[in-house]
């Protein structure tokens, strides 16, 4: 069984994030997301209910369209069965590049400020 945490997969946050730029990257081909949190675990390396309950996350709050299911006559949630990525888990990758672009950028310009010169005091 795989273990619950990997080095690239290391928080619950870093599970979701993966989930969600996996969907994202499969819809731009338009190829089908994995189905459920068995197909997920395989693909993240980390065990079922690691997945489901991830999974069962971005559903309840938006990010994917799915339905949890749950073992009969209890809460115990038994898979999440995966439909496809919603505009809002769009939105979220996408804003998620942009912050993660902005450092890169933000270090290039600053190296590029000498360029334009010593900054002028006020007196």
């Amino acid at each position: 069984m795989p273990s619950t945490a990997t080095a690239s997969l290391s928080s619950a946050e870093d599970v979701r994030r993966r989930i969600l730029q996996i969907m994202y990257d499969k819809r731009l081909v338009n190829v089908e997301p994995p189905g459920n949190s068995h197909a997920w675990a395989q693909i993240l390396g980390i065990d079922e209910a690691m997945a489901s309950i991830n999974l069962q996350y971005l559903v309840e709050t938006g990010k994917i369209d799915g339905v949890p299911i749950f073992m009969p006559g209890s809460t115990l949630l038994q898979t999440v069965i995966v439909q496809r990525l919603t505009a809002s888990g769009i939105d979220f990758v996408e804003r998620d590049r942009r912050q993660d672009s902005r450092p890169a950028r933000d270090e290039q310009l600053g190296m590029l400020g000498w360029l334009k010169g010593p900054k002028k005091r006020r007196q």
